[in-house]
């Protein structure tokens, strides 16, 4: 079965053509546009496909953090500011200190 998934949360955890070493580091390139509108362009546009999804957690007033669970990778960090209104949907009343971002449909058609 594929994955639909961008990234799994951890290598170990990807199957073997997945790429996961590829698709953290382009999720981490990804963290550090801080242009709005870029970001939300680069997210749709990955090697990989588009990041519709990313489920985050909240560890600080301004950042929001992917940690690969059991990784020595390290965790990736955003910022809601990254997460333009007119591109994302985010949740952030959720259990766990949890944010959920979620793209909204393309206006296109």
């Amino acid at each position: 079965m594929k994955w639909p998934g961008y990234i799994a949360v951890n290598r170990g955890a990807a199957g073997i053509d997945t790429d996961w070493p590829a698709r953290y580091a382009a999720l981490r390139k990804l963290s550090l546009l801080t242009d709005p509108a870029a970001f939300a362009t680069a997210s749709a546009r990955t090697a990989f496909g588009p990041v519709d999804v990313f489920i985050l957690e909240r560890t600080g007033p301004a950042r929001w953090t992917w940690p690969p669970t059991g990784s020595l990778d390290p965790a990736i960090t955003f910022t809601p500011a990254q997460f333009s209104p007119d591109a994302f949907t985010v949740f952030t009343n959720l259990p766990g200190n949890l944010v959920l971002a979620v793209r909204q449909p393309s206006r296109n058609g």
